[in-house]
């Protein structure tokens, strides 16, 4: 009865410590600013709170970050926000950006509705254009979206700013939907910046990337490439899931501002600015899982010291 008893003990220790585990391995919830009014460098990447890496395949210009809550400041008040499971920076050789591009995790309707329509007010485009988009994306007619895609007025759905003019060392911005073939995750967002630098500047680095100065505490690690399915193998969901994990943004007020200022150095935002992610069910049933057993335990140990 005793070795039962230790058994049941120890089952209960491994689920709770399996439920700690999960909660170390949440994704990062912070929110991170990078400011399009200022002068678009690597070291206003790391000023932001960002930490990048680069693979061993990347080109010598490349490095980027995973699983990221991004906002791009476009003017004061007013920001572009996205979670980013990737984005890459390119970066030339005095440090100035060349361009940014954050993709967003496959997203139900609904949940890309939410974070485009922000979006869509602060870029003063039409919110009728992305219902009616997002209207033709529930359909699921594939033949549809092939024909769009042929036709070459693309099966996408963009919004974005001005371009500045050629070597005005200003950046341009764009936000755009595709259309995904899957069911329940139809959408994929991405968010790109893109600087007008001058002709002088555009040339790829003689070596691979290296932390700004003033940063060199936190290198940029060059790793063995490793297909994302692998690396986020305990994140994947099956594509046929009823309730996708996905993060979904605040409602929005009517003014089309929606993102509020949030601290650039990483912090965590205000309610206004960003929502977190949902809950994480699997730590409690690990939770519960775990202290159930230990209860059962206890109470074999208590019933048999009594006898």
């Amino acid at each position: 009865m005793l070795r039962n008893s230790l058994g049941l003990v120890m089952c209960g220790l491994l689920m709770l410590s399996s439920c700690f585990i999960s909660v170390a391995n949440d994704a990062d919830t912070n929110v991170y600013a990078l400011d399009l009014t200022g002068k678009g460098t690597l070291t206003e990447v790391y000023a932001a709170g960002l930490r990048p890496r680069r693979w061993d395949s990347s080109l010598a210009d490349e490095c980027f970050v995973e699983d990221k809550l991004l906002t791009f400041k476009i003017a004061e008040g007013k920001a572009v926000a996205i979670y980013a499971s990737h984005c890459a920076f390119r970066v030339f050789p005095d440090g100035r950006l060349n361009s940014v591009q954050a993709l967003s995790p496959d997203l139900p309707i609904e949940a890309a509705r939410q974070w485009m329509l922000p979006i869509v007010k602060i870029l003063n485009s039409s919110t009728e254009q992305l219902d009616a988009y997002l209207e033709m994306v529930g359909t699921g007619d594939r033949q549809k979206e092939q024909a769009l895609r042929i036709e070459g007025d693309g099966s996408g759905f963009s919004v974005g700013t001005e371009w500045p003019g050629a070597e005005s060392d200003l950046p341009a911005l764009g936000v755009s939907l595709r259309w995904r073939w899957d069911t329940n995750l139809p959408i994929a967002m991405s968010v790109t910046v893109t600087w007008a630098r001058p002709y002088s500047v555009m040339r790829l680095p003689a070596r691979p990337l290296e932390a700004p100065p003033g940063f060199e505490q936190f290198p940029i690690v060059t790793e063995s490439f490793v297909a994302e399915a692998r690396r986020k193998q305990k994140e994947l969901a099956p594509s046929n899931a009823t309730e996708p994990a996905v993060l979904e943004p605040e409602p929005s007020p009517a003014t089309g501002t929606a993102v509020s200022e949030v601290p650039t150095n990483g912090a965590s935002p205000t309610a206004e600015a960003i929502a977190l992610p949902p809950g994480h069910f699997s730590m409690w049933i690990f939770l519960l899982g775990g202290a159930f057993c230990c209860a059962c335990a206890w109470l074999f140990a208590r019933r048999n010291s009594s006898s």
